[in-house]
Parts: C-alpha cells; sequence; structure tokens
C-alpha cells in the first residue's frame, strides 16, 4: 500500500473541506443512449469544409448538426433564425418610422414654420407615411414566407 495518498473531492463554492455533501453526487447524470432515437447511428464522412459548412448552418439555425442533418433527411425544412430576426427587425423599424411621424406631426403643430418651412417638414412626413406603408406591404408578403416562430 502507498504511503499516504490522499484523495480530495471537489464541493460546490470551490471548497475542498470535510462534512460537505459532493457536488455532484446526488446529480443525474443524462443517458443519451436511451430514447427512441438511440436505436440507430448513422456515421457519415465529410471533408473538412463540408463539416465547417454543416456547422455554421446548425448555427444559423440553433439546432445540433445531428438534428440538422435528420430535419433535411426527413424532408423537413428548419425555420431560420436569420429570417425570423430580420423580420422583427423590420416590425421595429416600421414601429420607429410611426414615432418620427408622430413627432414632426407634433414639431409642425407646435412651432409651425420655425427653422424649417411647414411644406419641407409636411414633405417629410409624407415620405415617412409613405415608406411606412411600404414596410407594411412588405411585412405582409414576409408573414407568408417565414414560418413562426416555434
Amino acid at each position: 500500500m502507498l504511503p499516504c495518498a490522499r484523495q480530495q473531492t471537489l464541493f460546490a463554492f470551490g471548497s475542498t473541506g470535510t462534512g460537505q455533501v459532493p457536488l455532484m453526487k446526488d446529480a443525474k447524470k443524462r443517458n443519451k443512449n436511451v430514447g427512441p432515437r438511440s436505436q440507430k447511428r448513422i456515421p457519415v464522412r465529410v471533408s473538412v469544409d463540408e463539416y465547417d459548412q454543416i456547422k455554421r448552418t446548425a448555427e444559423k439555425v440553433r439546432l445540433p448538426v445531428s438534428t440538422l442533418l435528420r430535419e433535411l433527411a426527413l424532408g423537413h425544412n428548419p425555420p431560420s433564425r436569420i429570417e425570423q430576426r430580420t423580420f422583427l427587425e423590420v416590425v421595429h423599424l416600421r414601429g420607429d418610422l410611426g414615432r418620427l411621424g408622430g413627432l414632426l406631426k407634433m414639431w409642425l403643430v407646435d412651432a409651425p414654420g420655425e427653422a424649417v418651412s411647414e411644406a419641407d417638414v409636411r414633405s417629410a412626413l409624407h415620405k415617412i407615411l409613405s415608406r411606412q406603408d411600404d414596410i407594411s406591404d412588405l411585412l405582409d408578403q414576409l408573414r407568408n414566407i417565414i414560418p413562426a416562430k416555434p
């Protein structure tokens, strides 16, 4: 027997004292080899470039690589998170244009003709309203293309 080989256990908060419960003692570990999808495994050989492209695509749609490949192989199209994010940004842009138009209207009522002519303010206001309508039409078209967020 080796002399004085002492084993330390790491506890919560990084301490190694005695009388404390170990951090991982009662925690259940997830067994990845149990469940409906654990029965068959399909190994696929890909080049480094192909792997990098697959991994980037999986990150874009926020899915694990295996889930992405399973979805695509079964004929499902995973929703693009980039398209959904862009859609939400356009919605916020439309709201910002609405607030800007409201500020111009308020300025036109409170201080007509000061610093800028009333005609210029009205022209800018009409352009904002026109752009807001264009964005609304674009959003209606995008709603039909982009699937709803799961």
